[in-house]
């Protein structure tokens, strides 16, 4: 498929602390909102930048991205397409309520048109080119950054996880995930199945509809 890459959020783009030596790769739907925050409170010295214009020095930092379900990345994309597209992108099934046929529509698109937004652009498509030293698992992020990320830049005195859509929104949205469209996120994000998988090591089928939301209690 055709990717095509938003000017205001390219990929690639991450936050670099020169003081502590710390790389984070910003992944969209995966608490980049929040973690960016974070560095540049901890960090004075950080900066935003591009993956593939870090030095060389730069590149040997301690660089660390976050990895979410790509069935509850998925369930969040669309939703953030609705709240924020659905009055500019003509794209008519994109409407505050959400529905098992806007879902579908919205897999249609991307097999038609590529990844046309940088909300649903693949995760590994963030991270292919990077060398990640720690993969952040979204859902348990407050232990690994507790684990990982706090001792290497300090823990900001007000860290409140950004975004949270509220739970009774993201429930009813994962009870719209038919069948049909459980096999299309299948088949669109085929690339980050493989990384989820072989990085939680566990068997490459996909699990049943009732296993495949991780994140219900701490929607991004």
């Amino acid at each position: 498929m055709t990717h095509q890459w938003s000017d205001s959020f390219p990929r690639g783009t991450c936050w670099v602390a020169p003081e502590h030596r710390v790389v984070f790769v910003a992944t969209t739907k995966c608490a980049s909102s929040t973690i960016s925050s974070c560095v540049k409170r901890s960090c004075p010295d950080a900066y935003k930048g591009r993956v593939c214009n870090l030095t060389d020095d730069e590149r040997d930092f301690w660089t660390c991205a976050v990895l979410r379900n790509p069935f509850d990345r998925f369930v969040s994309s669309y939703l953030a397409l609705c709240r924020r597209k659905a009055n500019h992108t003509g794209r008519r099934y994109l409407h505050r309520d959400p529905s098992t046929d806007g879902m579908l529509a919205l897999l249609d698109d991307i097999r038609r048109e590529g990844f046309f937004d940088v909300h649903i652009i693949p995760q590994v498509d963030f991270l292919w080119d990077c060398r990640i030293d720690q993969l952040l698992d979204m859902d348990h992020l407050d232990f690994d950054l507790e684990r990982y990320l706090w001792p290497r830049i300090g823990k900001p005195k007000h860290y409140i996880r950004r975004n949270r859509k509220p739970i009774a929104l993201v429930q009813s949205t994962n009870a719209l995930m038919t069948d049909r469209v459980l096999d299309g996120v299948v088949d669109v994000y085929s690339g980050d199945f493989r990384l989820w998988y072989s990085w939680r090591r566990v068997p490459a089928s996909i699990p049943t509809k009732s296993q495949c939301f991780h994140s219900i209690n701490a929607p991004g």
